[in-house]
């Protein structure tokens, strides 16, 4: 009789990945939030996984971020704001007998997203600076923030991940 199991397989590794739990025939990767490795056989960031890990480590000022990471944060927190503010605009300021565009309309939905992406941001803009092996106090100039935030990050490990 045929036993259903991979006794007889080896192991796969690939660069970036261990073995799952004590299976000893599946190699899975490694959690992309994983900040102690930075090469290029780890995986691309995809768009969704880029949000979910900048609001998961939005209190982690420690370690290193990509640029796909902050630049597909960036997008998102810009596109979901512009959708806040034109809800502000269009459908909560009249519903408080405000003209669309009028001044003085409030804009409470698209102030509480700009506040809810604050910390997320600073902690990215904050990894960012340390992909490219520079101190976090370094982000408070802003010429030398606006070129470590558009070019690539050094690679291997750094003294931050």
């Amino acid at each position: 009789m045929r036993r259903a199991c991979f006794q007889n397989l080896k192991p796969r590794r690939y660069p970036g990945t261990e073995p799952f739990a004590g299976a000893f025939c599946v190699g899975l990767p490694i959690a992309y939030g994983d900040r102690d490795s930075f090469s290029a056989t780890e995986p691309a960031m995809s768009f969704l996984r880029a949000i979910v890990s900048a609001f998961s480590h939005a209190f982690d000022f420690r370690g290193r971020a990509n640029r796909r990471e902050f630049w597909f944060f960036v997008l998102f927190a810009v596109v979901v704001w512009l959708g806040m503010l034109l809800l502000d605009l269009y459908y909560l300021a009249p519903l408080q007998g405000f003209m669309p565009m009028e001044d003085g309309a409030p804009s409470w939905a698209s102030d509480a997203w700009w506040l809810l992406c604050v910390i997320p941001t600073l902690s990215l803009i904050v990894r960012r600076v340390h992909d490219h092996d520079r101190s976090a106090w370094l982000a408070l100039t802003v010429l030398p923030l606006a070129w470590w935030l558009i070019a690539k990050g050094t690679k291997g490990p750094n003294r931050f991940g």
